[in-house]
């Protein structure tokens, strides 16, 4: 799965990994009488793919080959070629069976362990002049996950974790470990019930205007990744904190045509309280100024925010299902334990203040002579809306064109929105989007995005309403399995403050990056990747330049129980205004993406061994050296980390 490098470090737990790919090439998707729920399983699949994949296997009496897939005009060959080992053309087995066959097989219970610690002990960790130190735990970072899980019938688990700076056990928090999420997920039940999920979860309703905490990369040049799918219920297993549904929900199948989806959560969440002075019966009105999303609790500031606003979010959609498309509807209800203080800030006026919030939508998809519509329209209870819609075009297997229109108002707030736009919130923009796709022979590819925008309202350092634009192109030359490259521009165009004698104005903002990416199959084990990038950041008349080049060597044999991956990296970056991000490997299930600033360079070493069966180790050893002379406000030359993580599967 290609995911496009976004503009902050993430680290998720859900990306699509060894053991799923595993499980669904043990126990692959039965074409004849397939469900669209089957086809969700497989992240590498968008929803016009699915779509057309429904439409084909409906109108054929008996799928007797899954070759036949390759006549459907939207599913490119290569696409093909990576779902088929998870397709099958075997008789169903009942669920009962399947799922007391798979509970009892091998390889369905999961343990992963990890452990990471800087080598180098920051100031926030020792005590300077008698004083306490800052951060109250200790630089481990660790991290336990259990599973147990079928791809398709059943996920139950927990999770436990650590952050650098936070205690090991702590009095404050229930289950004495700093974070702690558990749940229980089963799908297919019985007719009706087709997903149930008790515990933490993730939930996505329409195109997530209103409700959304499901993850999805919606920023690559694969245009079809665009069209969220409406009616997700999924076992939360990331270590985002605060980012979770708490509680339980279900989604059931009404009728052939008919689904409802039902949602209920209640759980604290890290806010800042504010508390008033008396009023004259002598009772302290407390407020909250912001909900903290970090999920760090190590300083004593940090630490007395935790689970101090009592959050309640309950509501339902309803779908009925076209045999081209659906139509849906949704309600959903937020409640806070307490009120919003009213902030001081002019951009932050629209913030929410009110703690009971009511929100509806109506979102739709539909496909009609090639066109594949998409969107959302919601409202909240001051009927502020929020407006998505969209048309994707298939042009063969070769092409396809996207236009995508947003219009969301500065009132409407929402805090589980998660969209398509320049801050991924559905509120305070407009914007029109246009994109195409093309290959024009089986080694040559090209994409082209342009997206322009405006913010009504006032935003962080943009005291004005503002606007901005971005040209995105990207050309690639595939030569088989052998050797890949790409060559990508993007020019981004934005406004900020700037002071004009006492008057406040805004002045342009540009950003360009050019990237060239190249990739080489050496052999059936070693590959190498080179990556040269540059990042021009202009202000007024002045321009920052940083670049960036790495080189990986990767390893990976059939024959050996290890493999192993390598880079080294160097890069000259003026400031963090001209930062560039890049993908690094890590240990499985870790995904990240760290902004490169200052001069100096980097190298790591990830080793993975499979011991024996069903135990895996990995590890992996970073150094970061920037040099004082050339970087006079660093502290130190040298920084390292290392990570170790054990993985065990029964």
């Amino acid at each position: 799965m290609v995911l496009e490098e976004s503009d902050a470090e993430r680290s998720a737990e859900e990306l699509f990994d060894l053991h799923i790919d595993k499980e669904l090439r043990n126990r692959p998707i039965q074409l004849n009488g397939l469900r669209k729920d089957d086809l969700d399983r497989i992240p590498y699949l968008t929803e016009i793919e699915k779509s057309a994949i429904l439409k084909y296997v409906h109108d054929q009496i008996n799928i007797t080959s899954v070759l036949e897939l390759q006549t459907i005009e939207e599913i490119s060959l290569e696409k093909l070629k990576t779902i088929l080992p998870y397709l099958t053309i075997e008789k169903y087995t009942l669920v009962n069976q399947r799922l007391l066959q798979s509970i009892m097989g091998a390889g369905t219970h999961h343990i992963t362990t990890r452990w990471r610690r800087d080598f180098y002990l920051k100031d926030e960790f020792r005590s300077i002049n008698g004083a306490e130190p800052k951060y109250a735990g200790s630089a481990d970072k660790f991290f336990l996950r259990y599973r147990s899980s079928v791809t398709g019938l059943y996920s139950v688990g927990f999770i436990a974790e650590k952050d650098e700076g936070e205690r090991w056990w702590t009095k404050s928090n229930n289950s004495k470990v700093d974070f702690l999420s558990a749940h229980m997920y089963f799908e297919k039940i019985n007719p009706v019930i087709e997903l149930l999920a008790i515990g933490d979860y993730r939930i996505r309703i329409g195109q997530g205007l209103v409700i959304d905490n499901a993850f999805q990369n919606t920023r690559g040049f694969d245009f079809g990744m665009f069209v969220k799918n409406p009616g997700i219920i999924k076992p939360f297993n990331s270590i985002q904190e605060n980012q979770m549904m708490r509680g339980i929900s279900t989604r059931l199948r009404l009728s052939n045509r008919n689904t409802a989806l039902l949602y209920y959560s209640s759980q604290k969440v890290d806010a800042s309280i504010l508390v008033a002075d008396s009023t004259e019966e002598g009772v302290a009105i407390e407020t909250f100024s912001s909900i903290t999303l970090s999920g760090l609790h190590r300083t004593p500031t940090e630490i007395s925010n935790r689970n101090q606003l009592a959050l309640r979010e309950f509501g339902a959609s309803l779908k009925h299902q076209f045999r081209s498309g659906y139509v849906g509807a949704a309600v959903a209800f937020s409640q806070m334990g307490l009120d919003r203080n009213v902030p001081s800030d002019p951009y932050k006026k629209y913030d929410i203040k009110l703690n009971n919030q009511k929100h509806f939508s109506i979102f739709h998809q539909y496909q009609l002579g090639g066109f594949y519509t998409f969107g959302e329209i919601a409202l909240d209870q001051t009927m502020s809306h929020a407006i998505l819609q969209g048309i994707l075009k298939s042009l063969g297997k070769h092409s396809e064109g996207v236009l995508m229109y947003r219009n969301f108002s500065p009132e409407f707030i929402s805090i589980r929105s998660q969209s398509i736009s320049i801050s991924n919130r559905s509120s305070n923009e407009k914007g029109l989007m246009m994109g195409v796709n093309t290959s024009f022979s089986k080694s040559w590819k090209a994409g082209f995005y342009f997206d322009s925008w405006s913010h009504p309202w006032f935003r962080y350092r943009v005291d004005l309403p503002s606007y901005g634009q971005s040209w995105s192109v990207r050309i690639q030359y595939t030569k088989r399995k052998k050797w890949s490259a790409y060559a990508q521009y993007r020019i981004r165009k934005t406004e900020t403050n700037d002071q004009l004698i006492s008057e406040s104005v805004l002045i342009p903002l540009e950003n360009q990056n050019f990237r060239i990416h190249l990739e080489q199959k050496l052999n059936s084990d070693f590959s190498l990747r080179v990556r040269n990038e540059y990042h021009f950041f202009t202000r007024k008349s002045m321009t920052e330049l940083g670049w960036m080049v790495y080189v990986d060597l990767l390893f990976k044999s059939i024959d050996k129980p290890f493999s192993s991956n390598i880079r080294v990296s160097i890069f000259d970056i003026a400031s963090y205004n001209s930062r560039i991000y890049a993908f690094e490997n890590d240990v499985s299930g870790i995904f990240r993406i760290p902004a490169y600033s200052g001069k100096g360079a980097i190298t790591y070493l990830n080793l993975r061994w499979k011991t024996i069966r069903n135990l895996s180790i990995e590890g992996r050893l970073a150094i970061i050296y920037k040099s004082r002379i050339l970087n006079p406000d660093i502290q130190k030359e040298f920084d390292s980390d290392i990570h170790l993580q054990l993985q065990y599967r029964f």
